[in-house]
């Protein structure tokens, strides 16, 4: 909200306030598209049906619940972003993402109670990191 804030300086218009909540889509799509689907593996990302599937739900998803100048799309982009980094942090065996994935985790919650969704990813790959 204080980013809509600064954003009301400049003009009030629905398309300008609506602006982050279409870049916030525009990066969550490219983060399921880039890092999401290919960790799939290599016979479901080699499926145009898996990223038609994929584009469609989440435009279904997206159309419904992000469409307005709520926090939830910023909450949506650090979730995806916390559950790839903590994903990365066990796939490499390094904490360096993991660390990332808990900057990324708090800004998610700071942004609106239902950032609690990231911090329980990271919660979720605590106990293999411990290992």
């Amino acid at each position: 909200y204080d980013l809509l804030g600064l954003m009301v300086n400049v003009t009030a218009a629905s398309t300008w306030m609506r602006l982050p909540g279409l870049i916030a889509g525009l990066v969550t799509w490219l983060i399921l598209s880039r890092e999401v689907l290919p960790r799939l593996g290599v016979k479901i990302n080699n499926r145009q049906v898996a990223h038609w599937t994929t584009a469609a739900m989440f435009e279904l998803f997206w159309m419904v619940y992000n469409n307005g100048t709520r926090p939830e799309p910023v909450i949506a982009v650090f979730a995806i972003l916390t559950w790839v980094s903590f994903e990365r942090a066990i796939a490499t065996r390094r904490l360096l993402p993991a660390a990332v994935g808990t900057i990324l985790a708090a800004l998610a919650l700071g942004a609106g109670p239902t950032g609690l969704i990231a911090v329980a990813a990271m919660l979720a790959s605590l106990g293999v990191l411990i290992r």
